[in-house]
């Protein structure tokens, strides 16, 4: 497979069973960096979504949103970034949670994404060093 085609794995319907799907990735940013994703946990959210809970699934849908893996690309204009380099936690569900304490644990630099601003305390306190 190409360097540039991205797999993963799809709903082409709402409550169908995954199969692996192959596409284009985008084209970079003048800031941006590609990720290869090494480890995905698929969570309740993501079932919902497969599902069509709440309405708003479209179709192909690639399931999964907290993520690990390396950086396999790094735009010319992005700064502080090296390609092979570890990616931290993108998500701060529970699988999130949990990646981002072991990543603590091994003494990795912890970076936590979400939309959610409710969710920047409990990633703090999951990434805090505690005397015991």
């Amino acid at each position: 497979m190409p360097p540039s085609t991205i797999l993963g794995y799809t709903t082409r319907a709402v409550v169908q069973p995954l199969e692996p799907f192959t596409y284009e990735s985008p084209k970079l940013g003048g800031h941006d960096a590609r990720i290869s994703v090494t480890q995905c946990g698929v969570c309740h959210t993501d079932i919902h979504a497969i599902d069509d809970y709440y309405g708003i699934t479209t179709s192909p849908f690639v399931p999964g949103h907290e993520i690990v893996g390396y950086i396999a690309t790094v735009s010319r204009e992005a700064s502080g970034l090296k390609e092979g380099g570890r990616v931290g936690i993108i998500g701060v569900g529970g699988l999130g949670h949990l990646t981002l304490q072991f990543a603590r644990a091994l003494d990795y630099e912890v970076t936590a994404i979400s939309s959610s601003p409710e969710k920047k305390e409990p990633a703090l306190a999951s990434i805090t060093i505690r005397d015991g």
